[in-house]
């Protein structure tokens, strides 16, 4: 059967292909169903024949077929494609998708998953993948890199790609976190997207979010490992000692205070710079008067990073 040939089919023997919706979104159903019946339907949607059922299944063009069905027609036109070979396919459903419709980053993400799994791995591909994938999705090689990191981040992060409510080049540094630090991002980019309303984060926004939880967790260890040289086996501080890293554990906790949001008022946090010890308990004392105007994400941030710190100096 010619690759060219396009005829009108009956759409109760058109059957979707079921790996279409694990990889693109069918949003905008009901725009296109009243289009539809405004204009009628144009052009053609791309399927294969099943010749064991006489039915015919989708490659391209789920989106239009489910506003066909929704806008009440019996019948639309088909383009039949001459394709046997499962990895061919595969081929044509990620081909015919990114040529005939605008993808998000999360509906590439998958496009790319699905092309490595489903041609690339079966083919037995022995090129550069990155390579290769850039060249059939006609991106740079560095956005493929920065799109195959979206399926590892969490589901509501990849969810917030996908409805563009964030960058996923700014968020690429998410991964580098660990998984305390990754869910505390995730709050935080929660929290700041309420707060704007669901309107969108810059880039520069979402990379500054990582850089500061990457910096304070590094502070944290910092002090601790300050602290850790100047406590006795009972646990206690030694308050009087002034050797050279002493110091170290001033500077540190000063730079530290300087990052982390404070919810209580600078003249304790004078004290805290100035007695390290001292300064945990009014930090302590602190916790217990935060004003409750002050945000989930301050008073988490507070008590996560500095906990294991106050513990020690009981």
């Amino acid at each position: 059967m010619s690759d060219s040939k396009i005829i009108n089919i009956p759409v109760k023997y058109i059957t979707k292909n079921p790996d279409n919706e694990t990889i693109f979104n069918m949003d905008g159903i009901e725009a296109l169903a009243n289009n539809i019946k405004e204009v009628g339907f144009i052009g053609s949607i791309d399927v294969i024949e099943n010749h064991e059922n006489n039915t015919y299944e989708i490659i391209s063009g789920h989106r239009r077929f489910a506003a066909a069905i929704m806008a009440g027609l019996e019948e639309i036109p088909v383009h039949i494609e001459d394709i046997t070979d499962e990895i061919d396919k595969a081929k044509k459903l990620i081909r015919l998708n990114i040529n005939n419709r605008e993808l998000n980053p999360l509906d590439k993400a998958r496009a790319i998953n699905y092309y490595i799994e489903h041609v690339l791995k079966p083919e037995q591909f022995k090129g550069n993948t990155q390579d290769k994938i850039a060249e059939v999705f006609g991106i740079s090689v560095t956005q493929v890199k920065y799109l195959r990191r979206i399926l590892k981040y969490p589901e509501k992060v990849q969810a917030w790609i996908g409805e563009g409510k964030l960058s996923y080049v700014g968020i690429s540094e998410l991964s580098s976190l660990d998984e305390d630090l990754q869910l505390e991002a995730v709050r935080l980019i929660e929290e700041t997207l309420q707060k704007k309303g669901d309107e969108p984060l810059s880039k520069a926004e979402t990379q500054a979010c990582i850089k500061n939880l990457k910096e304070q967790s590094s502070l944290t260890k910092e002090i601790e490992t300050e602290i850790e040289k100047h406590t006795d086996e009972s646990g206690t501080i030694n308050q009087d000692d002034e050797v050279k890293s002493s110091s170290n554990i001033q500077n540190v906790c000063s730079s530290a205070s300087e990052n982390i949001p404070i919810a209580f008022e600078h003249n304790d946090l004078e004290r805290f710079r100035d007695n390290t010890a001292h300064g945990f308990e009014l930090l302590n004392i602190a916790f217990d008067n935060i004003p409750e105007d002050v945000s989930f994400h301050e008073r988490s941030q507070i008590l996560e990073q500095l906990g294991t710190l106050l513990n020690k100096l009981k």
